[in-house]
């Protein structure tokens, strides 16, 4: 893991400071939830990486790591001008984080529908939401919901199942 990578290199319990970084470029460092606890690893804002998803580290002056999605743009613009920076990562089987995913959904409106796609998520897949917006124009619905998941294999059985709704057309995650 980047914690026990940290601690070993940096000595961070006992306070020394090193000032040369040994990462092994063909070593993957795992993240952990003690990556997350001591701010090792922020994961970029620009892409929300989430479990599941392929990934790549990009290490800090401050050497803690920014995790990008691997289809990042701002992850691939700083792979061509600081790759000398890369760390390669991986999340840990047993992390159990949650992340907070903001979906985008479109299709016909009808009544009962909201009520249904809030059974889906929070009854059916047991994924808890944060907030939730619906339009109507024309016939048509356009809704944002932002959730708490657990991993990108969760999102999948989410966008499935709700892909499943005869009046819902169109489920995109959105950064």
């Amino acid at each position: 893991s980047i914690f026990s990578f940290f601690t070993k290199n940096f000595n961070i319990m006992g306070g020394k400071k090193v000032t040369k970084l040994n990462i092994n470029p063909k070593e993957v460092y795992y993240i952990t939830k003690d990556d997350m606890a001591f701010d090792l690893v922020r994961l970029a804002p620009c892409c929300k990486p989430i479990k599941g998803d392929e990934i790549v580290g990009f290490l800090e002056d401050n050497h803690h790591v920014v995790v990008h999605k691997l289809d990042c743009d701002e992850a691939q613009r700083i792979k061509a001008t600081h790759g000398n920076r890369i760390v390669l990562v991986d999340w840990q089987k047993d992390m159990d984080n949650s992340y907070l995913i903001n979906l985008s959904i479109e299709g016909i409106d009808r009544q009962g529908l909201l009520r249904q796609i809030v059974n889906v998520i929070s009854e059916k897949v047991q994924i808890n939401i944060k907030n939730i917006n619906f339009s109507t124009i024309d016939g048509a619905f356009y809704g944002n919901i932002t959730l708490f998941a657990h991993s990108n294999d969760e999102i999948e059985l989410l966008t499935k199942k709700l892909l499943k709704i005869k009046a819902v057309k169109s489920v995109k995650r959105v950064n």
